[in-house]
């Protein structure tokens, strides 16, 4: 099965070597930066969907604070 491997010369493995490598660290990056891109979409849809009504929720919380207040004096 690696008969021809043996017989190849040895500039013929390393350049072997070398381009099964560069692909696998190709496809490992590419793969790298779809994940990342993926996460990017994940954290933009969780601002946009519970943060910013987080957010408005604690300027609520505070106005009905300063009414409370308010009433108190």
């Amino acid at each position: 099965m690696f008969t021809w491997f043996r017989n190849a010369k040895t500039s013929v493995k390393l350049l072997t070597a070398f381009a099964l490598m560069a692909v696998i660290v190709a496809g490992v990056g590419l793969l790298g930066f779809s994940k990342v891109k993926m996460l990017n979409t994940f954290i933009e849809d969780i601002y946009s969907d519970n943060l910013v009504m987080t957010i408005d929720v604690g300027h609520m919380n505070n106005e009905l604070q300063d009414i409370r207040i308010d009433a108190l004096m």
